[in-house]
């Protein structure tokens, strides 16, 4: 994935996650409860 330097001095391991939601929430992957708002 790579590495991503913060302030100059501090080397991050990159994660490769993008949008997805990481939730301990069961209802995560159901419709939303108002689709227009």
């Amino acid at each position: 994935m790579g590495d991503i330097t913060i302030g100059g001095d501090l080397n991050v391991d990159r994660l490769g996650y993008g949008a997805m939601r990481l939730s301990g929430d069961p209802g995560i992957f159901t419709p939303p409860k108002d689709r227009t708002g």
